[in-house]
């Protein structure tokens, strides 16, 4: 990974900050250390890796970083719209806080969260699905993050509509538009866990031949 790297400094207004977690401080110096004249193109998995810490969870930090002021996270898209590039810019370090909010001024490309990306993978996986981190999909999940909601809340939604529209007529609406969009995901999100029909039916089998799972 390409880096003007001499060992980490990180500013005071930094590191006594109580606005930011020391996890989040670390994180950031590591954004910074990266920050070079292309910005940081690391990837969650290099995070991941690097910290020890889950994809899931290097997403929330960036995404609170971001929504704390302190970095910029700009996606830049191929022709069919899948993500081609992600940069992370650090908007407040030291002595860079003009120059980086001058640059991501002048970007012209789309500024998002990357929790969007997580979020669209977990439901690709869930649902056996093939939907794409495009603007189209993205603006349901930023517009709820925005509104404080967090990957485990997407989660959430995800598991219980699963497990009780997979394999019904209601499989079609397993997509973005309809689970994170602003009228029913707090509906969605308040509902009571769902046994999927294939543990249910397993609990009915068990229940007749007289055990259950402790």
């Amino acid at each position: 990974m390409n880096r003007g790297f001499k060992g980490i400094w990180i500013p005071k207004e930094i590191w006594v900050s109580k606005e930011l977690s020391m996890q989040e401080k670390i994180f950031l110096a590591e954004i910074h250390s990266l920050d070079n004249e292309n910005g940081c193109i690391a990837s969650n998995a290099y995070f991941a890796e690097f910290f020890g810490l889950s994809k899931s969870r290097v997403s929330a930090i960036i995404s609170s970083l971001c929504s704390k002021g302190y970095c910029k996270v700009t996606l830049t898209y191929k022709d069919n719209k899948e993500v081609d590039k992600r940069v992370i810019r650090c908007v407040k370090y030291g002595d860079k806080e003009v120059k980086m909010l001058e640059i991501v001024k002048e970007e012209k490309v789309n500024i998002t969260f990357p929790i969007s990306n997580d979020v669209i993978e977990y439901l690709n996986e869930k649902a056996d699905k093939k939907f794409r981190d495009t603007p189209s999909s993205a603006k349901f999940i930023v517009a709820r993050y925005k509104e404080g909601y967090m990957f485990n809340d997407f989660k959430k939604v995800i598991d219980n509509k699963c497990a009780q529209w997979i394999d019904t007529d209601f499989d079609k609406f397993l997509r973005p538009s309809t689970l994170f969009n602003a009228t029913k995901f707090q509906e969605y999100l308040a509902e009571k866990p769902t046994v999927s029909k294939a543990k249910n039916t397993e609990n009915i089998v068990k229940s007749q031949i007289g055990f259950y799972d402790v």
